[in-house]
């Protein structure tokens, strides 16, 4: 196999993201091929149009939570088995193309972004000082919101 350049990778990075072209996707039942195809990773990935760095790299976590969501909607009998073939084909496809070095980093800076994002976003009760919920122990909490009533 020939040295990846940068070149490559740009290329690899701007092309289409065609998983479900794959024979080992193509083989597979189809509430898993449905679950893989590129227009449900739009959304977590925030994705115009669906590339390989757009689907692989922008929101890994959230694509795999989308793959996931999705087969537990589409497929009518062993979800988890199917969840576990369809996550495992969408992380050897973004890995073949970027490396587990480069999608791990991705993977974790999405959940990281995602664990903000939902502890600044909880909204904070009158009267209570102005702490990120998410940050305070959990009965702490309770006994600050019970004061209030």
């Amino acid at each position: 196999m020939p040295a990846a350049t940068p070149s490559s990778f740009a290329n690899v990075s701007a092309a289409e993201y065609t998983i479900t072209a794959l024979p080992a996707v193509q083989s597979q039942s189809h509430c898993v091929w449905n679950c893989l195809i590129p227009i449900g990773l739009a959304d977590p990935s925030n994705c115009d149009d669906v590339t390989n760095q757009c689907a692989c790299l922008n929101a890994p976590a959230d694509a795999m939570s989308v793959i996931t969501d999705c087969i537990a909607t589409v497929c009518n009998s062993d979800t988890s088995s199917y969840a576990s073939i369809a996550t495992s084909l969408y992380q050897s496809y973004c890995i073949s193309l970027f490396g587990t070095s480069q999608f791990t980093s991705a993977e974790t800076a999405n959940i990281l972004v995602d664990a903000q994002t939902t502890t600044s976003s909880l909204s904070t009760p009158s009267g209570m000082e102005s702490a990120r919920i998410g940050l305070l122990p959990c009965r702490s909490l309770v006994w600050q919101l019970l004061g209030e009533l």
